[in-house]
């Protein structure tokens, strides 16, 4: 294959210093170190991703195209699935009221009117809005507490418990995939869903 022109990282968290998509220098990498904190899961494996990628092609430039730039007025002409949604519609992306739902692992949705987004389930980390495949989604911010006093987990196992226990999987007791359920409750299950205990969320 011939050398790229440019390598591109999807990033999903910029932090309050970086509103823009840009080009990853020194300065630029320790600021996203700074805030990987704000989406574990997803910032380190991209960082490793983005050192491994510029020691392989050291010049080609190397750019952070970030997840929350959206929600920063960013042209619409850059959200995929807001075009896709006026092609299949018919409609002008300037002209287009929608709410956008991502289904995945993890979820989202987002208000869009007239092609820019206007409000979002997503908030300061990715714990935040909808319920996950395995992370919680909004929370009663009494649970967490709740846990550590009842419990007594550290702050590094209520955490693993909220981004790896939580969730579809929590709540299922069984699965994080939403076939599983969904297929439970086809083949006649009155419990696809139970509540969680302790010890399902990884917890003594």
């Amino acid at each position: 294959m011939p050398t790229p022109a440019a390598v591109r990282h999807r990033i999903v968290h910029s932090g309050p210093p970086l509103t823009g998509h840009t080009l990853i220098d020194a300065r630029v990498r320790a600021l996203l170190a700074n805030v990987a904190g704000l989406a574990p899961l997803h910032m380190t494996p991209a960082l490793h991703v983005v050192d491994a990628a510029q020691e392989l092609l050291p010049d080609v430039p190397h750019i952070a195209c970030f997840d929350t730039v959206f929600h920063k007025d960013l042209p619409a002409q850059y959200s995929w699935a807001l075009q896709r949604s006026a092609q299949a519609l018919s409609r002008p992306v300037d002209n287009l009221q929608v709410v956008l739902v991502h289904m995945g692992g993890g979820r989202s949705a987002r208000a869009v009117r007239n092609g820019r987004s206007v409000d979002t389930t997503m908030g300061l980390t990715p714990l935040v809005g909808l319920v996950m495949s395995r992370r919680s989604g909004n929370l009663d911010p009494g649970a967490p507490l709740w846990l550590q006093r009842r419990h007594g987990p550290s702050t590094d196992e209520l955490d693993d418990a909220l981004h790896r226990h939580s969730g579809l999987l929590g709540l299922s007791g069984t699965s994080g995939d939403t076939r599983d359920p969904v297929r439970a409750r086809a083949e006649g299950s009155h419990h696809p869903y139970r509540r969680s205990t302790s010890r399902d969320l990884g917890l003594r």
